[in-house]
């Protein structure tokens, strides 16, 4: 059983790097947003700078873009909070699979992605973990050749009852920013000429 979970693990790192070489581009950014978290009969607003991430976490991300449509991007969160002596740590992975609607990154256009997100919180005597699957939608604008917003709203539903979550739904709104690198640290591609 090792066999098969190092290959999808070995899948996961090395798909981003053969989407580089096929004439890409990867983009790391963070987002400034709002998250609303609702379970347990309760609703939580977060809004920070950075955040928007797995819970409403600050977050990075970085997209990887091929020479087709498809992306890839794998994002992290950490908070740390201290309150009445009490240390809660929230750690948030996610990984992101999308589709350029205009099928390339170089140009201003919309996309769909799926995603699957693990939340770790400790603290308060007890910690639980938790898994996910959603979707989101999105803008995205080149600023030149170096760096990219991007606008996106997202849904994702959290898929155990671990006691400390409790069965919960997470939507985010976010505005991002993040700088771009060329395969081979040139210029963007051209874009596609509109016949």
């Amino acid at each position: 059983m090792r066999v098969p979970a190092v290959t999808l693990v070995a899948a996961v790192f090395l798909t981003p790097l053969q989407a580089m070489a096929q004439g890409g581009s990867v983009e790391i950014g963070t987002n400034a947003g709002l998250t609303i978290l609702t379970g347990g009969g309760a609703t939580s607003t977060n809004f920070s700078v950075p955040g928007a991430g797995v819970g409403g976490a600050a977050n990075l991300y970085a997209s990887f873009f091929g020479a087709k449509a498809l992306f890839i991007e794998p994002s992290t969160g950490l908070t740390i909070a201290h309150d009445g002596g009490t240390t809660v740590t929230n750690l948030g992975l996610a990984g992101t699979v999308g589709y350029l609607l205009k099928k390339t990154a170089s140009v201003k256009g919309a996309y769909v992605a799926g995603d699957a997100a693990l939340d770790y919180l400790h603290g308060g005597g007890g910690s639980a973990t938790d898994f996910a699957l959603g979707g989101k939608v999105g803008y995205r604008c080149p600023i030149g050749t170096s760096l990219a917003a991007r606008f996106e709203g997202g849904f994702r539903k959290w898929l155990h009852d671990t006691g400390l979550f409790g069965t919960r739904s997470e939507i985010t709104f976010s505005v991002g920013l993040g700088v771009v690198r060329h395969k081979g640290g040139g210029a963007a591609p051209a874009a596609p000429r509109r016949r």
